[in-house]
């Protein structure tokens, strides 16, 4: 893929509405279902007052971090590519991608189960149907991810034209120019990328 344009900025509101609107919503979904499955599951029920340090509440918190990690971990698997499939370009093609996983499990793991990591954290140890019970979600986020890219590549040259969320959800922000409509993000058709200067060469005085 080219490099963008100057003139295109790293963060629009097609990324922005994907990021949290789109996959922030199922990662928010996660994280509380998480959290209140926690709660109902040690007796909990609604009204209830909990002080900071009771372990049922230390449970509930820790199911929360939890949720977010197992989220970033199906997103940062999602969003290799904004309009390609996750096993396009092979799943396993970079592997530093799933060093970062496996140290980010680790560290959550510290966090979960270890004495220290409790201390200083305020984290209570949580059982193994608590990850089983998140999995569906990161893959649910995967899954929704691939869908949209799926319209991205498929179904959006037929069917959408003009502006709307869709269109900033699809990641295919459009502008009207003398009445007609077309699209800014030249960057991703070859074709009409242009051509940038080659980078400077910095010198420093010895």
């Amino acid at each position: 893929q080219p490099p963008r344009p100057k003139q295109i900025g790293l963060i629009d509101k097609a990324l922005l509405l994907r990021s949290y609107v789109f996959l922030g919503l199922i990662s928010t979904a996660g994280a509380l279902f998480a959290y209140f499955y926690v709660l109902y599951q040690g007796g909990w029920t609604w009204g209830m007052d909990l002080p900071m340090d009771h372990p049922l509440l230390r449970q509930a918190t820790t199911a929360t971090f939890l949720g977010i990690v197992m989220m970033q971990v199906g997103n940062v698997c999602a969003c290799r590519s904004s309009r390609d499939s996750v096993f396009r370009p092979g799943f396993f093609a970079n592997r530093l991608i799933f060093i970062g996983i496996v140290f980010e499990v680790l560290l959550a793991l510290f966090i979960i189960y270890h004495a220290w990591g409790n201390r200083i954290f305020s984290t209570a140890a949580l059982p193994l149907h608590i990850w089983l019970v998140l999995v569906p979600f990161a893959l649910l986020l995967l899954v929704a991810e691939e869908g949209r890219k799926f319209i991205v590549r498929k179904l959006r040259p037929l069917c959408f034209w003009g502006f709307s969320i869709l269109d900033e959800l699809m990641g295919l922000e459009k502008t009207k120019r003398n009445g007609r409509t077309q699209d800014t993000r030249l960057w991703r058709r070859s074709s009409q990328v242009e051509k940038l200067p080659p980078p400077k060469r910095w010198s420093f005085p010895v």
